[in-house]
């Protein structure tokens, strides 16, 4: 990121050391080391060190003696004079020349401007394509994270699923125990109903022989009795047996629901699964459309900083002409 508020010593102190080290103070130069700064803002402060060192390095120089002073205004005065005329068109074309070449740095300090606004956008950019780039990975993580999680949550459903087709499977096999019970209580509710046909038959050939065989009717009638208590008392237990069955089919049905309730999340499960794969190929391709990106801008700042370079390499030969 450029600096700003460049002051005048650090200026200074640039330029110091650029003289030092045997190189010329130009903008860019003192601009480079500075790692950044508003040509606007160097360029006056560094004429103004150029100004104080040529005066600096005048002030240093001994005096010239009197008489070579005499000899050097008189040589001065007749070459002035001699030079005036043929110096007249010479200055002007001077001027004109300072005068593109003025309008040229301007332009060329208005592209560096330009160029440093652009860099800026461009390391800005790469900034926010870096932390986009976090982003995309910690919600590719988090992604990650909840499909763990929908996987644990389907491997736990299935598990449940196959306790209850478990348990399922165990009241089948109660039914049908209830069921064949439920054939041998009707078998003998039929034999029972036989025989208290043969009993009614008995008695009716009892009655025909009332008299001789009251006896034997009184105790048939007893046996009657028993053998119908014991009917009823099977027709209960035969509708207690259908209740029950009836029961465990409203109890079979309840699991089959379930059942496919589990199935069914067992599906949806499956289907977000499918998504959340899919999301997680979004954002791999997002990811890697976010490198070539991030390659693209950091070519775009080796290319800056090439012109950076060509335009000090520019701003050198611009001094040199001047």
């Amino acid at each position: 990121m450029a600096r700003s508020g460049v002051t005048r010593e650090q200026v200074f102190e640039t330029a110091d050391a650029l003289v030092r080290e045997g190189q010329n103070p130009t903008v860019v130069a003192v601009r480079s080391r500075l790692g950044g700064g508003s040509p606007n803002t160097i360029t006056p402060l560094l004429a103004e060190w150029k100004a104080l060192h040529e005066h600096q390095q005048a002030a240093s120089l001994p005096a010239i003696p009197e008489p070579v002073e005499a000899v050097l205004r008189q040589v001065w005065g007749v070459a002035w004079q001699a030079a005036q005329g043929q110096l007249a068109g010479e200055r002007e074309a001077l001027a004109q020349a300072r005068k593109a070449i003025e309008q040229e740095r301007a332009e060329m300090l208005a592209e560096i401007g330009k160029l440093d606004g652009e860099l800026e956008r461009t390391r800005e950019s790469v900034q926010q394509g870096r932390a986009a780039l976090e982003a995309e990975r910690q919600a590719h993580e988090q992604t990650r994270s909840a499909a763990r999680e929908s996987q644990a949550r389907a491997a736990e459903r299935a598990e449940r699923i196959a306790s209850q087709d478990t348990a399922l499977e165990d009241l089948r096999r109660q039914i049908e125990s209830a069921l064949q019970q439920s054939s041998r209580l009707e078998t003998e509710l039929a034999h029972a109903r036989q025989d208290g046909d043969s009993l009614r038959e008995a008695q009716a050939k009892a009655h025909s022989a009332h008299e001789q065989t009251r006896t034997a009717l009184h105790e048939a009638q007893a046996v009657i009795a028993e053998r119908t208590a014991r009917s009823v008392a099977q027709d209960d237990e035969i509708k207690a047996l259908h209740h029950q069955l009836e029961n465990y089919a409203s109890q079979e049905q309840g699991l089959k629901s379930e059942r496919d309730q589990a199935r069914r999340e067992r599906e949806a499960q499956g289907r977000e699964l499918e998504r959340t794969a899919q999301r997680l190929a979004e954002t791999e391709e997002a990811l890697r459309a976010q490198h070539i990106e991030h390659a693209t801008l950091i070519e775009r700042v080796r290319q800056t900083d090439e012109i950076g370079g060509l335009i000090e390499a520019l701003k050198g030969l611009k001094v040199k002409a001047g």
